[in-house]
């Protein structure tokens, strides 16, 4: 065949005497357990195998939610400020309900007050199939419902998944308005200005502010550094009995000054610039959602509560991550002194999701059932051919072979020229020398976005000049359409109702499926000769002057007739459809005209009466219509066979 065509109310402020809610929220960790989850969702599945507290390390296995598999490993490659034990969720003994991720708990250090405190890790993936294409997701707390994060510095680098022939990238996928917690944030951000003399704290009972947890990193910049202090630990005006706490004295410069270490105010602390919305307002700006953070790049983690932290950062084929997380706000309630970064208990959490890709996969194979191809096997239609079932059948079997050309090429297109694009970009189809059934074989692996608005799909074959496989058993382009839920899509998958085969059967031309046999017959032009009686159509007839014969004639008189009868047996195990047999008479120096009888065909529908070939009394070509050769069946002792008989008048002269 040569025919081709080329996808939450705002929290109360908590006591002074309480020091931190970090400590009140460590001891109801321990005293009740986890019985819902935190935002986000679609983290993944994880099952800890082996973990280390104490080095901060794990590894494992996950799932993501669209059932992809894959082996994870945590390594701490730095902490500051925290004690040495880290916590993890799902613990390493759990047996349920736990379908978010893998959560990290870098413990308060309570003992030593550490400030510009730090910690690091390295995230890898190894997925199952190195061929779907993973992405690991950042967020906060994706368990735990109570405790709250700091301000903090977050750096993220990156490398890329090499299995796939995409690029790696971080994007935000979420960054959603949420309350602010006030014990993590401080007037600095919570307050505001009500004149040159008088101050609002805002507050549960007051207001509440909200905005995106995730910021730019100004301070990269030189912008605006970051401060904690309650404006209720302000020097007041008059006294410290004052009934109005939100009216400090001012100094000659017009400053106001702490009454407590807890806390550090900005310089030159005027009522314009104690506040955030005054001084710097454009500094520390929300991220975008889809905004795409750079190898390396840094962003800012707001203080947010874990119940409500809803962040999502998405790093898409990628083989491993390191997040550097620092706390940098200066001050801190839970510490009676200046302190920088004091972040106390931290949670970060990392979960993976898969793409469910497209995978389109088949072979190019010898469709000659084992069967040697040689010159004499051209025209056997013994029971080597009929007998073996597997021969020219369209199917790969068991012990037939893929072939492999450099020049061979496979696509997939959208059915009107244009290729779809894949990964990884290896060669289709594949030379793998080792196994000869793996020889041919393609696989196109597809983003769902690249089939976008197709409605149709096509698998096509591009064969090789001079290519010693000249006979096709199947067609060399296959168009369907996709199927819902379909991912999968190769030789024996359902399509649109059809089942699929996406292989390509080849053979060389001596394992041809149909075979032409032509026997000649030396008569005295006898216009009533029936061409099928068994006198002249017996199987040992030698001489083509007894009847038809393949032999050749020796020797013909001129005014002789040539009676010819051409065979076609289909010895394979497909119909052989649109078979059209020609052939023309001598037209040299002895020049033949076709003559009576007229030509016929077995079955009668080879040469029907409309042919207008094979003029009686002219030299040219007869050409049978069109018919299709049905399968030989492997039970069969011969194969299905189509005769055309037509006459001859050798040496005459053509009628006018």
């Amino acid at each position: 065949m040569t025919n081709s065509l080329v996808f939450i109310p705002y929290p109360q402020i908590l006591s002074t005497l309480l020091v931190k809610s970090r400590y009140a929220t460590a001891v109801i960790l321990a005293a009740i357990s986890v019985t819902a989850q935190a935002t986000p969702a679609d983290m993944g599945t994880f099952t800890i195998t082996s973990a280390n507290a104490r080095l901060g390390s794990a590894s494992g296995n996950y799932i993501t939610s669209t059932g992809a598999k894959g082996k994870f490993t945590l390594v701490r490659n730095e902490m500051r400020g925290y004690q040495n034990e880290v916590s993890f969720l799902p613990t390493s003994n759990s047996t349920s309900g736990n379908t978010n991720g893998l959560e990290i708990k870098n413990e308060e250090n309570i003992a030593v007050g550490q400030d510009t405190d730090k910690f690091k890790y390295t995230f890898t993936i190894t997925p199952d199939d190195s061929s779907a294409v993973h992405t690991i997701k950042i967020a906060q707390a994706s368990y735990t419902v109570n405790g709250n994060s700091e301000i903090a510095r977050n750096t993220l680098s990156y490398t890329k998944n090499n299995g796939i022939d995409l690029p790696v990238q971080a994007v935000i996928t979420n960054n959603p308005n949420v309350n602010y917690y006030y014990n993590a944030m401080g007037d600095y951000f919570m307050g505001s200005k009500i004149s040159d003399a008088q101050l609002s704290s805002q507050n549960s009972s007051v207001d509440t502010l909200s905005g995106n947890q995730l910021r730019v990193d100004s301070s990269v910049n030189g912008e605006s550094s970051l401060y904690y202090y309650n404006i209720s630990n302000l020097v007041l005006k008059n006294n410290k009995n004052n009934n109005n706490p939100y009216t400090p004295s001012l100094n000659s410069k017009g400053e106001v000054t702490l009454n407590t270490p807890n806390g550090v105010l900005p310089p030159n602390p005027t009522f314009s610039r104690i506040f955030k919305n005054l001084i710097a307002n454009s500094s520390y700006a929300p991220l975008l959602t889809n905004s795409i953070i750079p190898d390396g790049g840094t962003y800012v983690t707001y203080g947010i509560e874990n119940s409500a932290s809803n962040y999502v950062i998405a790093v898409k084929n990628a083989a491993a991550i390191t997040l550097t997380y620092e706390g940098i706000m200066n001050g801190n309630i839970g510490i009676p002194r200046l302190v920088i970064g004091e972040t106390f208990s931290e949670w970060i959490s990392f979960g993976v999701s898969s793409e469910p890709n497209y995978v389109f996969s088949g072979i190019v194979f010898n469709d000659n059932g084992s069967i040697p191809a040689d010159i004499s096997s051209q025209y056997n239609t013994s029971s080597t051919f009929i007998g073996n079932e597997n021969y020219f059948n369209g199917i790969f079997n068991d012990n037939e072979s893929g072939i492999y050309n450099n020049a061979l090429r496979i696509s997939l297109t959208d059915c009107n020229g244009g290729i779809i694009v894949t990964h990884p970009s290896t060669p289709n189809p594949q030379s793998v020398s080792s196994d000869p059934r793996s020889l041919g074989r393609y696989n196109f692996i597809v983003l769902p976005k690249s089939l976008e608005n197709k409605a149709n799909l096509c698998i096509e074959e591009i064969e090789p000049n001079n290519w010693n496989y000249s006979v096709d058993t199947t067609l060399n382009i296959r168009k369907f359409v996709l199927s819902p839920n379909v991912l999968s899509y190769k030789t024996g998958v359902e399509s649109n109702g059809t089942i699929l085969n996406l292989d390509f059967g080849e053979v060389e031309k001596y394992n041809g499926a149909l075979v032409l046999k032509k026997y000649q017959y030396v008569h005295d032009c006898n216009e009533t000769l029936n061409y099928t009686t068994n006198n002249i159509n017996a199987n040992n007839i030698v001489q083509p002057t007894d009847g038809f014969s393949t032999n050749s004639i020796n020797a013909i008189s001129p005014g002789k007739c040539i009676a010819y009868k051409i065979e076609a047996y289909n010895r394979g195990h497909i119909d052989l459809a649109d078979i059209q047999i020609s052939d023309t008479l001598q037209n040299s120096s002895v020049k033949s005209v076709f003559h009576l009888p007229k030509p016929l065909g077995e079955p009668a529908n080879i040469f029907n009466n409309s042919n207008k070939s094979a003029v009686i009394g002219k030299n040219g070509t007869i050409q049978t219509d069109k018919f299709t050769l049905i399968k030989t069946t492997s039970n069969s002792t011969t194969a299905t066979k189509a005769s055309l008989y037509f006459n001859s008048n050798y040496s005459a002269t053509e009628s006018n």
